[in-house]
């Protein structure tokens, strides 16, 4: 292709088409014409309705010198006009004057032939020469400028069997030559480029010949629109057509839905037609877009209708095409089934990036000049990395004075920008319930930072039913929630909510539903001026900025929830605080004991963190609470009694140093699911009633000193799933911990982690080498296993199950609840062995030949301890039978690691792993053969004497953990002992060609894994395979397997 790189101008075309009209005007040239319209692009061609003759007009002389690039059309007569001859030379002389771009297109004749007038190109040049005679300098110029030009990279199209892929080519490389970019992006596009390659990444791990649904997701003025544009200018034109359909949310507001399918349709599948309403534009847009493999954007889509009436969900389209959505509301994506990998989460930007931006529209240049650069950094702080703002902002202080922009900054602090507000608003406008609303509110003015489920609780109080409105505001991207479940807001959605409330009382602040400015609170509490309307209120203040208040300050404030109060002291009655109160917070709550009825008894959260509570005597009853958090409150002693607060869930006393007394009483929390004592130095013991505590799901004792021991009544919890209790005097875990069920996260005596990796280490510190350690329960390759340093005589009676957590192979970590399999760890024994057609079969065998070969385990056991268990899942049929007798009298024929037979190709297939698990990948024998069936060989043994050990007790349960498909399938032994026909094959259709897979075997305490073999079944009968097997997947050699013969049936003679 052409290297030149055209300098655009004041061009009036774009591209100059030159061509022989007889050869080409009806087929190949029409078809480039209009492609290169459709997409935008000025086309000047040389047409009928200008005058021939043997000189070229001045019409076409402008068209070449007003055109970014000539397109020359060789076709086998084109060198025998001298008209065509003539554009060449015009446009040749263009090209070397001018620097334009000239791209060659070879139609049916080979760039030699140009170069050199040979062939049938030639023998047109002669015919004209002898025609027309012209002069000796003319042909010379003819011969240069046809020598030059067919020098020129171009297309060949020559025998082309496809003309409009080759015309499709053509009209990409002129629009890359263009730039010729469908949708202006943005002036300045800082940022744009990564997060467009990374849109396409995304796209590109998807099959090609499917619809892909791609969302685009992020709150109000992040972007999306302009990240939207770019992929589609980049991507468009690999599509066969495309549409951009921009502000759908504005247009669907005015009533302009059919006016939207009839643009899709037009853009789509170039065809005109009124569309009079949206229901019968579905029908057509059903029928016509699943024509053409497309690009579409739908802009700012709100509502699932938009969605239904514009793509059918994404059915309407041809394989292939691709959809990008985007929106501020996630659960729209959900709702198409957008896998949440096809999500873009559109992300704020960096301060590099954020500076740039801000820089090009309020310096027009990549940085701050000098004597703004503070400044500049203070607005794009405030701008939190939103370019609406950073654009917005830019835009109003150009040309500004310093005084100008610390007169803005100081103006921010208190009123948003009306442009920035109008545009954020769109989302709180959107959302369809006033208590969506009103949940976003409080949030803005009084929870950001703070524990969702605390927020949660306190605004069902009011009946907000903050469950679903919360996850509402996720969605919208009017909130988050980090990793630690604390809500946050974007500062400038922050201030957006505020405004609202300021708007609708902008001069007496009395009569604002919340209050949050620190001068305005002030203002209206020492004047009393507060009103009904009021429902929240907070003041935060320095320690040196303390102020009192009266109580009677509240009295006109009959509706107020939400109360906030820091370095405040309040005097006076506390009958004036309103019934209706469901937070009280108050840190650095000045009193040292809590006066009577001093609380509203629809309280649900008291926070009176930093106090200087000595002791709550007497407290009233307060039914409705259920957070109380009196951390580091320094000189507490003891805690209330809990039997007045009996809905209590959750108990905060962390760093409470003087802290020695818990109440008996906290025994009856019979909701309690949190108690931190974190820090509480001064506390020695705990009361026995605390191991009551059934619903209690986390303790944490870390920092607590002085606490020596936890009593063997730990067990008691049943729901407790985190113990912390690092840094205290406790030398020992109690043994009955490892009984729990529930237990998951623990850190204790220098050790933390997964219950499942700390208490067999645990458990092994407390015992002297001498003493009978545990058990191994799992092999160490099973994740969810409670490993021990080495095999043992006795254990615990029972083995908590603990947390299941499936590592895969590419990083990606699943973790599954205890209750799921605790249950069938400890199942009890299926003695009912009955075989039938379709069944497993469960087989325990005995070598009597392994008292010789004893020093390959590396201790001493009696004989006859070494056991095999066959496990046969599918028919019982003759292949089984025959891998049976073969595994069987191996086992009889040698002890050693040879004595398990390999595979027996195409019938089956060996995989062979040490201890208590096996890896292999599902090999491919070929397209028509399918897995039938597996047998399992486990050898194991015991230190202990198993001659009064019953068949099959030593068997729990098995594991089957698909890392390609992240699956896993877990059967206890009665399910194993007689598989029925839907479960095994539910195993076989779990496993295909090429899937990482490992099984685990889980056997009881005294027992220990050895050695785990799998042979994969293909075939049921000796009598299938007529034919040379296939090759397979899996390459064989000899060391792999073991030589053995297959048993000769047995023959009974035919009198």
């Amino acid at each position: 292709m052409s290297t030149l790189v055209p300098v655009r101008g004041k061009e009036k075309y774009d591209v100059f088409l030159s061509f022989r009209g007889e050869d080409t005007r009806a087929s190949f040239t029409s078809h480039l014409s209009s492609s290169l319209s459709n997409d935008g692009i000025v086309v000047f061609k040389d047409d009928i309705d200008l005058p021939r003759g043997n000189n070229i007009s001045i019409e076409l002389q402008r068209g070449i010198e007003n055109s970014t690039i000539s397109i020359i059309i060789f076709s086998k007569d084109y060198a025998g006009s001298r008209w065509c001859l003539n554009e060449l030379s015009k446009i040749m002389e263009v090209h070397k004057v001018q620097g334009r771009v000239v791209l060659p297109v070879f139609y049916d004749v080979d760039p030699s032939e140009v170069r050199n007038q040979t062939s049938s190109f030639g023998v047109s040049f002669q015919d004209l020469i002898q025609r027309s005679s012209p002069t000796h300098d003319q042909v010379l110029r003819w011969r240069t400028d046809l020598r030059e030009a067919g020098s020129i990279a171009g297309f060949v199209v020559l025998n082309s069997r496809n003309e409009s892929d080759d015309i499709k080519n053509i009209v990409k490389h002129v629009c890359q030559v263009l730039d010729k970019k469908d949708l202006f992006i943005a002036e300045y596009p800082v940022g744009v480029n990564p997060r467009v390659q990374d849109l396409i990444k995304m796209s590109r791990n998807h099959p090609p010949n499917s619809v892909l649904l791609l969302g685009i997701w992020g709150m109000g003025g992040i972007g999306k629109t302009v990240i939207a544009k770019a992929i589609y200018n980049e991507i468009g034109r690999n599509f066969e057509s495309r549409s951009f359909l921009l502000n759908i949310r504005e247009d669907w507001e005015q009533g302009r839905g059919s006016d939207l399918q009839e643009q899709l349709l037009s853009q789509i599948c170039k065809t005109k037609m009124k569309i009079h309403c949206t229901e019968s534009g579905k029908s057509i847009l059903k029928k016509r877009l699943h024509q053409k493999r497309a690009l579409v954007v739908l802009d700012d889509v709100d509502t699932v209708d938009q969605l239904n009436a514009l793509s059918g969900g994404g059915k309407w389209f041809c394989p292939g095409s691709r959809i990008i959505i985007t929106t501020r509301d996630e659960h729209l994506l959900r709702f198409l089934n957008v896998d949440v990998n096809n999500v873009y989460r559109m992300k704020n930007m960096g301060e590099s990036e954020s500076i740039e931006l801000f820089s090009w529209h309020a310096f027009r240049q990549p940085s701050p000049r000098e004597g703004f650069v503070e400044l500049s950094r203070n607005i794009v702080a405030y701008s939190r990395g939103l370019p609406l703002a950073l654009e917005i902002l830019g835009c109003y202080l150009l040309d500004r004075g310093v005084t100008e922009w610390e007169s803005v900054l100081d103006k921010l602090k208190k009123i948003p920008n009306d442009q920035i507000q109008k545009k954020l608003k769109i989302s709180f406008d959107g959302l369809k319930d006033d208590t969506e609303r009103e949940i976003f509110l409080d949030i803005s003015c009084f929870f950001i930072g703070m524990d969702r489920n605390d927020v949660t609780q306190i605004l069902n109080a009011s009946g907000f039913f903050a469950g679903i409105g919360i996850s509402v505001l996720v969605e919208r991207s009017l909130i988050t929630v980090d990793e630690k479940n604390k809500l946050g807001m974007h500062d400038l959605l922050r201030d957006m909510g505020r405004e609202i409330i300021r708007e609708k009382s902008p001069k007496d602040f009395g009569k604002r539903s919340r209050l949050w400015f620190h001068e305005d609170v002030i203002d209206v509490l020492s004047k009393h001026m507060g009103t009904k309307s009021v429902e929240g209120l907070a003041l935060n203040l320095s320690q040196h900025n303390k102020v009192s208040f009266l109580m009677k300050a509240f009295k006109k404030m009959k509706k107020l929830r939400l109360l906030c109060l820091v370095n405040v002291e309040l005097h006076g009655n506390c009958k004036y605080i309103s019934s209706n109160l469901k937070w009280f917070c108050w840190h650095k709550f000045p009193l040292e004991h809590i006066p009577d009825n001093f609380f509203p008894n629809n309280l649900v959260s008291i926070e009176l963190k930093y106090s200087n509570l000595r002791l709550w005597r007497d407290p009233q009853l307060l039914e409705n609470l259920k957070i109380l958090n009196l951390s580091h409150s320094p000189y507490l002693v003891s805690t209330p009694d809990f039997s007045k607060l009996p809905n209590l869930e959750k108990l905060m006393l962390k760093d409470c140093p003087n802290l020695s007394v818990i109440h008996h009483t906290i025994g009856n929390l019979d909701k309690v699911h949190l108690l931190n004592l974190k820090d509480c130095t001064g506390l020695q013991s705990l009361p026995r009633s605390i191991y009551k505590l059934k619903s209690l799901k986390t303790l944490i004792l870390s920092g607590c000193m002085m606490i020596e021991k936890l009593e063997e009544d730990i067990e008691q919890m049943d729901s407790l799933s985190t113990l912390i209790a690092d840094n205290t005097a406790i030398t020992q875990m109690p043994i009955s911990l490892v009984r729990s069920k529930s237990i998951g996260f623990i850190s204790i005596c220098g050790y933390q982690g997964f219950a499942r990796d700390v208490i067999p280490s645990l458990i092994w510190s407390r015992m002297s080498p001498t003493n009978n350690p545990l058990s191994s329960i799992f092999s160490d390759k099973l994740n969810c296993s409670i490993p021990s340093p080495s095999s043992i005589y006795e254990s615990p009676k029972k083995p908590p199950s603990l947390l299941l957590e499936c590592a895969y192979e590419n990083g990606a970590v699943e973790n599954r609840g205890a209750e799921k399999i605790s249950g069938s760890l400890y199942a009890q024994s299926c003695r009912d062995m009955a075989e039938t057609p379709n069944t497993s079969k469960i087989l325990d065998t005995e070598s009597s030949m392994l008292a010789n070969h004893h020093s390959q385990v590396g201790i001493s056991r009696p004989d006859k301890c070494l056991r095999h268990l066959l496990i046969h899942i599918g028919n019982n049929d003759q292949v089984t039978s025959a891998l049976s007798e073969c595994i069987l009298q191996g086992l009889k024929d040698s002890g050693d690691d040879c004595a398990l037979p390999g595979d027996k190709y195409p019938y089956w297939q060996c995989f062979k792993g040490e201890g208590a698990s096996v890896k292999f990948k599902v090999p491919l024998v070929n397209s028509s053969s399918e897995l039938k069936g597996m047998t399992l060989c486990c050898e194991y043994y015991s230190l202990r004497d198993l001659s009064n050990v019953e068949e099959f007790d030593s068997f729990i349960s098995m594991f089957i953990k698909n890392y390609t498909k992240r699956t896993t399938l877990h059967y206890r032994q009665d399910t194993v002992a007689s598989f029925e026909e839907a479960k095994w094959k539910e195993i076989m259709s779990n496993l295909d060609s090429d899937d990482q897979v490992e099984i685990i075997v889980v056997f009881r305490n005294g027992f220990t894994m050895k050695r785990t073999a799998v042979y994969l079944k293909y075939y049921e009968s000796f009598a299938e395979l007529k034919e040379d097997p296939p090759s397979s997947s899996r390459r064989h050699t000899d060391d792999e397997s073991h030589d053995f013969k297959l048993p000769e049936p047995k023959r009974q003679k035919i009198d």
